[in-house]
């Protein structure tokens, strides 16, 4: 395999792993409307940060370029490829490790100034996402019969002849449907059985 193909599998595998990594997380916390960021440096394939977009990632890239760049300017030849040995990059690491604290600061600018845009960026939508202030709350009571079908032909005929215009007597309560919105678009949708545990709820997400 040439180093276009190492670094476009490790790109993609990489890519999958934060996924699979953050993506759990996301959902076992979504009521919170959590923020789904990923910072990376050094090479990394167009698609492969598609990809991470494509589910919801707001990425922030540096170049594996702007890193080289940056330790050069700190006395440091940072470059290596797969044929770069561990010895080597042994050597590597303990120069970096080495590096007082004037030089670091000369390397962070070097990147801060250099994706300065896409720091900007990704703060942004950072700042815009944990803002969690209260747009709007919409509660629909429903109430209703059950009705139970064994096919689908019968639950389609059912809902085909049904008589939307005309109210049921004695219709029984089965459900508050929540639907909050906050002022940066995010929004969470709840259904919730009975008064306590709408009231729980809200007061979970909202206090």
């Amino acid at each position: 395999m040439n180093q276009h193909g190492a670094y476009t599998k490790h790109s993609k595998n990489k890519a999958q792993e934060i996924q699979g990594a953050v993506l759990p997380i996301v959902s076992k916390y979504q009521l919170e409307c959590p923020f789904k960021g990923a910072i990376l440096a050094g090479e990394f394939t167009e698609p492969s940060l598609k990809q991470l977009e494509s589910c919801g990632f707001q990425v922030l890239y540096i170049h594996y370029k702007d890193i080289v760049s940056a330790f050069a300017l700190a006395g440091i030849d940072m470059a290596f490829d797969e044929n770069t040995s561990e010895i080597i990059l042994a050597e590597k690491v303990a120069l970096i490790e080495r590096l007082k604290q004037d030089q670091l600061e000369i390397v962070k600018s070097s990147i801060f100034n250099s994706n300065k845009t896409n720091i900007e960026r990704f703060t942004k939508a950072l700042e815009w996402k944990i803002q969690k202030t209260l747009k709007y709350v919409v509660i629909t009571p429903l109430y209703g019969h059950n009705f139970q079908f064994q096919t689908l032909k019968e639950a389609k005929n059912f809902i085909a002849t049904y008589n939307s215009t005309l109210i049921p007597n004695h219709l029984i309560f089965n459900t508050f449907l929540i639907h909050v919105k906050y002022m940066n678009d995010d929004s969470v949708d709840a259904e919730l059985s009975n008064t306590q545990s709408a009231l729980d709820f809200l007061e979970r997400i909202l206090s």
